[in-house]
């Protein structure tokens, strides 16, 4: 109904004529595929619908700030945790790989990508394998790229590619 309200309004208040950002109609639309998606069988769907919603606020907060609110990050992680089928050797593993990433990627303020984009990245490595994950990265890069060809920006919001790549992995 949200999607069909925007664009039956014309992306407009009804009342003050006020033009309604498209970031509304896009989030409405990625919910809604993922949860026409989602098959709803026990509470670990319900979670996995959490996540997504999770990452479209990390998505609009990269957007908007280039930020992502620590707070989010935990509650993703912590939802991640809940979830994994993985081992506790194997995340643990994981771990080590996140604070060697983040260690080589601050060494010396060099930052080839940003730390909640590396966070992002260490829940999935969580939650998927890592065929998915690549799945995930590559979807998120090859957007980006496009983005980039069009876009005169140096510094780009890659959280909200990376919710595109879960989108899409999650779908398929």
């Amino acid at each position: 109904m949200p999607i069909l309200g925007y664009l039956f309004s014309k992306g407009k208040c009804a009342e003050c004529n006020f033009k309604i950002p498209m970031v509304y109609l896009l989030s409405e639309v990625y919910l809604g595929l993922i949860s026409a998606g989602l098959q709803i069988e026990n509470y670990e769907d319900y979670l996995v619908l959490i996540i997504a919603a999770l990452m479209l606020y990390m998505s609009l907060s990269d957007l908007k700030s280039l930020c992502v609110p620590s707070i989010t990050l935990y509650i993703t992680f912590l939802v991640s945790l809940i979830i994994t089928s993985k081992s506790f050797a194997t995340i643990i593993i994981i771990l080590l790989c996140y604070i060697g990433t983040y260690l080589v990627n601050n060494w010396h303020k060099f930052n080839f990508i940003g730390n909640g984009d590396i966070d992002v990245l260490f829940i999935f490595f969580i939650i998927y394998e890592i065929q998915n994950v690549i799945k995930i990265i590559f979807i998120a890069s090859f957007l980006a790229l496009i983005y980039i060809k069009f876009s005169e920006k140096d510094k780009i919001a890659f959280i909200p590619f990376l919710t595109t790549g879960f989108l899409v992995n999650y779908l398929i």
